[in-house]
């Protein structure tokens, strides 16, 4: 399983978990999140992928705070920290 999909799947499993706290259903944060029902039916069967714009609009519809991490993969970047 790649990383990108890991991530992903974390996210969703939280978004999930915020639904049932909150008792929100699919169509519901749909409406809150104004974007189309069966999208968010799709991205929560992990039938589409899930894009930058759809995960801050969901998150925020969730009242969730959303801080996507950006680090260096592994090995990249230590060579030009190290020659800088």
């Amino acid at each position: 399983m790649k990383e990108k999909d890991i991530v992903e799947l974390d996210f969703l499993t939280r978004i999930n978990k915020a639904m049932e706290e909150k008792g929100m259903t699919a169509t519901a944060l749909a409406r809150k999140a104004n974007v189309s029902h069966s999208g968010v039916f799709r991205v929560l069967s992990g039938t589409v992928g899930l894009s930058f714009e759809r995960a801050c609009q969901l998150a925020d519809a969730l009242d969730l705070e959303f801080y996507p991490m950006l680090r260096p993969r592994s090995g990249v970047g230590k060579k030009e920290a190290a020659n800088g």
